[in-house]
């Protein structure tokens, strides 16, 4: 066979295309007019548009906390109110001083004057002193007060004449102002004109009723018995402490008696009466442990100082001893030699 012959019986193997590859900056130039350049073409353009997913990397815990986004909390928002005009009173150091005076700390027993005369003036005494009702102590205090001052400068006769006078007068003016208004205001006649206490005076009872008199009368009876018996106790020492503070009282009033009136010191005793009392009785706890406490330092000094006392006057009366009998001694030395 021809060379030529044996050319076309062996088989030929076409070359294989070249591998494309495909790059973002430079892509491959290919020449479009040839069928396989037709073929590639598509698939580059659609492996260029269709976007290639990176892969998903696992992220920590930590981070993913982080990354969430931060949820505001809502608050709920309260409108405030506008500011007033009004000024606001705040109580001051005085007021709260005075409410807590005046906050009751006693409680009066429930005694009936018919049951016990006695038990009763004490309840109704300690009732004003711890000042149970603020009213009531505050008008029983003031009147005695202004009682003593004006005493102080004026006599009971004086007073008494006083206050007729200025009672009588200040009626004596309405009445005739009234009658007048009645004249000249409403027209009336002088025989219908009217006294404006008219009703007072066509009141047929008494004016001071006998129960009232009987029971004030039975009153000051109970009074003056319950404080005989209670100067007896003292006088006749039924208890020893309080006879030796009463009696304390007495010569010290008895020594201010020369010096001072007798007024001051009774204003001095009442104001005492109302106050004292019941400061002991709204700070006792406080009181009664400040008192025990310097009792008892007191007491231990009282030890201490007693014992080296006492050691000091035994001795003292040794030595006074022994020169008493030495001064005997030579006496009787003496006599013996004469």
């Amino acid at each position: 066979m021809s060379e030529f012959a044996q050319e076309s019986l062996t088989p030929t193997t076409a070359p294989a295309p070249a591998p494309i590859i495909a790059s973002e900056s430079q892509p491959t130039p290919i020449d479009q007019g040839t069928p396989a350049a037709a073929a590639v073409v598509p698939e580059l353009k659609s492996a260029q548009e269709v976007p290639v997913a990176a892969p998903r990397q696992e992220v920590p815990q930590s981070v993913k906390s982080v990354e969430e986004p931060i949820t505001k909390k809502e608050v709920p928002v309260t409108a405030t109110p506008a500011p007033s005009s009004a000024p606001t009173s705040t109580p001051s150091k005085g007021s709260n001083a005075a409410n807590s005076f005046f906050a009751p700390v006693y409680q009066s027993p429930d005694i009936k004057f018919d049951d016990d005369p006695t038990a009763y003036i004490k309840s109704r005494t300690a009732s004003l002193i711890f000042w149970e009702k603020p009213k009531k102590s505050a008008v029983v205090l003031g009147s005695t007060l202004t009682a003593l001052i004006l005493t102080q400068y004026y006599s009971v006769l004086q007073l008494l004449a006083a206050f007729f006078t200025i009672v009588t007068g200040l009626n004596w003016v309405y009445v005739n102002t009234h009658k007048q208004g009645q004249k000249f205001i409403n027209g009336r006649a002088p025989a219908d004109v009217t006294n404006p206490h008219n009703a007072r005076l066509a009141v047929k009872t008494t004016l001071v009723s006998r129960d009232r008199v009987v029971r004030s009368a039975e009153l000051a009876v109970d009074v003056i018995e319950t404080l005989s018996r209670q100067v007896t106790k003292l006088v006749l020492i039924e208890d020893n402490s309080r006879s030796l503070v009463a009696l304390a009282v007495s010569y010290s009033v008895w020594t201010l008696a020369k010096y001072v009136a007798t007024k001051y010191i009774v204003g001095v005793f009442v104001v005492s009466a109302f106050l004292f009392p019941r400061l002991y009785l709204q700070h006792k706890d406080i009181i009664d442990s400040q008192v025990t406490q310097h009792s008892q330092h007191a007491y231990t000094l009282a030890q201490q100082y007693g014992g080296v006392a006492s050691q000091t006057a035994k001795q003292y009366y040794g030595q006074a001893l022994r020169m008493v009998n030495m001064s005997g001694a030579g006496n009787a030395q003496a006599k013996k030699a004469e």
